[in-house]
């Protein structure tokens, strides 16, 4: 595992290396650290870690990151950037020519909409031996899934769904149990449209 720590001042950012991740500190106490972690073209997050918490990020081109809180100094902290896994190779959909290939309609785009909202419910309040870090990084996957219905058609969204679903068992190193919990629910929550694709990935 390829790793190595930066220091972030209050109210500044650094760059890292490894990643080229944007890591900003907003705030700071002697408790706790707020931070933000973005990368060029992607959604930033934000959260609020004490000394040895982490938060995972995932980047198109480089795959995972883990970035730890080390130590909180009085006006910067010292964070740990691990590469936990390499670039996915499962996440690309493929582009569908078939004339039936349309795209959503605006009542199909609510429901996923709410199924996706069904699953992230079940996710956060199941025992399933998931971190917080992999909650996070798979309520996050969920959005992308459930905002990319405007960017795909139908079937094109399902491929894509499905391949970064598969994907994101392996990228957040879910246990056997969480993996079945987040596929059971799925299976619930979207058997309206992918009726048994999903069975095919379990």
């Amino acid at each position: 595992m390829i790793q190595k720590t930066y220091d972030v001042f209050e109210s500044n950012s650094c760059v890292s290396e490894l990643g080229n991740l944007i890591i900003s500190l907003k705030e700071l106490s002697i408790k706790n650290a707020k931070i933000t972690v973005g990368y060029p073209g992607l959604p930033n997050i934000r959260s609020l870690l004490k000394t040895g918490d982490a938060v995972l990020y995932e980047t198109p081109d480089n795959g995972v990151f883990e970035i730890r809180l080390i130590s909180i100094y009085a006006a910067y902290i010292k964070i740990l950037v691990s590469h936990v896994f390499p670039k996915p190779g499962l996440t690309a959909g493929f582009v569908d020519n078939d004339p039936n290939n349309k795209p959503f309609s605006d009542e199909e785009k609510s429901r996923i909409t709410a199924s996706i909202t069904i699953i992230k419910n079940k996710l956060t309040k199941t025992k399933s031996n998931i971190t917080v870090e992999q909650l996070d990084l798979v309520l996050r996957k969920l959005d992308e899934i459930s905002a990319a219905t405007d960017r795909f058609n139908r079937k094109d969204w399902i491929n894509w769904a499905i391949g970064t679903l598969t994907s994101l068992t392996v990228t957040a190193a879910l246990s056997i149990e969480a993996r079945r919990i987040l596929f059971t629910s799925i299976d619930i929550a979207l058997s309206w449209l992918f009726r048994n694709a999903i069975k095919l990935i379990q």
